[in-house]
């Protein structure tokens, strides 16, 4: 494995099966989207059969348990809902792995955004990653604020898959250190009328980053959003409580433990101060 993790055979064969049918097919059309389906289940069944971590199925805090395509650390950042912080610490974690190395980051599909104007999200992690506004490379740029599979259809318009990653996978072929690839909203958030947000990670090989409210809720929302990804056939690297001013230090802290225990996946508060050293220990 390119992260140092080893899986089963019979895992590894199924992820690599898994990769060439998202590869060959995932283009939101019909055809795609069953290859899509058939590598998840192929891929999920492996994991019951053997028991193999190689799809995220370990019990207990792990920090990649999933086969990368490239030998290249790839991350997918998500959320427990709108507006958690995704762009804001998926810019951040961009910034703190440049002391390894070069970084894409790249946001594939962004809705709401005014016609005409950039897309904000795609030009801050553009920036975050040193590359130039104009040059955020987000393939789907959509008015309606709303799913990208709703925001689509409301401009007669369908997402391909494989062209919206496009970018990220030359990235991850041309010698970055690390790619960071931010999702539109939550895990569930339909992108075709067959494939979410898993579809994105399934292709990039990548454990995801959750980032969630440090507050009230956080609990459930965050537990729920790590049972999704893991039922998926994916692994969690971390979940980020966002901590804002108003949030309780305290309370963000024992809200963290509680994820910790309950989901069994590491968890840790952050907030405008955390350092990006920090941030690249809980990589």
């Amino acid at each position: 494995s390119a992260l140092g993790h080893r899986a089963s055979a019979p895992g590894h064969r199924a992820f690599a099966l898994g990769c060439r049918a998202l590869a060959s097919g995932c283009r939101g059309t019909s055809t795609g989207d069953a290859h899509f389906l058939v590598a998840r289940r192929s891929m999920l069944a492996v994991r019951h059969r053997s028991g193999s971590t190689c799809a995220g199925a370990a019990r207990k805090p792990t920090r990649h348990a999933v086969y990368c395509t490239y030998a290249v650390p790839t991350y997918l950042v998500t959320g427990t809902d709108t507006g958690v912080g995704k762009t804001f610490w998926a810019c951040r974690l961009a910034h703190a792995l440049q002391i390894r190395g070069r970084v894409f980051a790249h946001k594939p599909i962004e809705t709401g955004v005014s016609p005409g104007t950039a897309p904000p999200d795609a030009v801050a992690l553009a920036i975050a990653s040193g590359r130039a506004a104009e040059d955020h490379r987000c393939a789907y740029v959509l008015a309606q604020p709303a799913a990208p599979l709703v925001a689509a259809a409301a401009e007669a318009t369908t997402i391909d898959l494989e062209q919206a990653l496009a970018p990220s996978l030359a990235a991850q072929r041309d010698h970055h250190h690390a790619v960071i690839v931010e999702g539109a909203g939550g895990w569930r958030v339909p992108i075709t009328k067959h494939a979410d947000t898993s579809a994105l990670a399934l292709r990039l090989g990548a454990p995801v980053i959750v980032v969630a409210r440090a507050g009230l809720g956080t609990i459930n929302h965050s537990a729920l959003t790590v049972a999704a990804i893991r039922a998926d056939g994916l692994s969690v690297a971390v979940v980020l409580l966002s901590r804002l001013p108003s949030d309780d230090i305290d309370f963000a802290n024992a809200n963290a433990a509680e994820i910790e225990r309950i989901a069994r996946v590491r968890a840790a508060v952050v907030d405008a101060s955390t350092e990006p050293s920090r941030l690249l220990q809980l990589l």
